[in-house]
């Protein structure tokens, strides 16, 4: 009885085998068929006749980007731009008063505050007339003395520097000192150590 039922396997296998590779020769067959003829584009078209009966009806095309309708193209397209606005992630809203200041300052007067980094976590921030000038977002604070260097009569940032005084000793610090310029302000605060060396 299992001999039997196995011959039936088999045979009902073969079968199956065979049909498959009937299939994926007509499928080739059809697929090079198409791709070697050399004739123009052809669009089939499905139409009914008066008495409701589907026909099928082969237009030649010259021109292939004939069939492509420019208009819906061109309305997709303003579409996106339009889009693309709402579209992109993470998009920052300025805030109007960046530094979070509640007092004001007169004209002959310069706002600024300063916020000291909190271990190694998180980094200093140093705003001065309503701008900030260091933090971690601008990529100009590190480990050790973190300082500004502000033009005392027109307000303007001139440079930010950092001296990391837990790795390396003051000599460079002291020397940056010496430069400055009686109309500088100068801002520092610190952030990881700044006092091992």
């Amino acid at each position: 009885m299992a001999c039997r039922n196995t011959g039936i396997l088999r045979f009902f296998l073969v079968g199956i085998l065979l049909f498959l590779s009937w299939y994926t020769f007509q499928l080739y067959a059809e697929l090079f068929g198409r791709l070697s003829v050399k004739s123009s584009p052809q669009v089939v078209q499905n139409t009914a006749d008066s008495a409701g009966k589907a026909t099928v009806a082969k237009i030649k095309i010259d021109d292939p980007d004939a069939l492509v309708d420019k208009n819906v193209i061109k309305s997709a397209e303003e579409e996106w731009d339009n889009n693309q606005g709402l579209m992109q992630p993470n998009v920052i809203k300025i805030n109007k008063n960046p530094c979070a200041m509640s007092t004001t300052c007169t004209q002959d007067q310069f706002s600024f505050k300063i916020i000291t980094g909190a271990a190694n976590v998180i980094g200093p921030s140093v705003c001065f007339n309503g701008t900030i000038i260091m933090k971690n977002p601008l990529n100009n604070v590190d480990r050790g003395m973190n300082i500004a260097v502000v033009n005392g009569i027109t307000g303007e940032s001139v440079k930010q520097i950092v001296f990391d005084l837990y790795g390396k000793d003051s000599t460079e610090l002291k020397a940056f000192l010496k430069e400055l310029k009686p109309e500088h302000i100068i801002l520092v605060t610190t952030y990881d150590d700044a006092a091992f060396k």
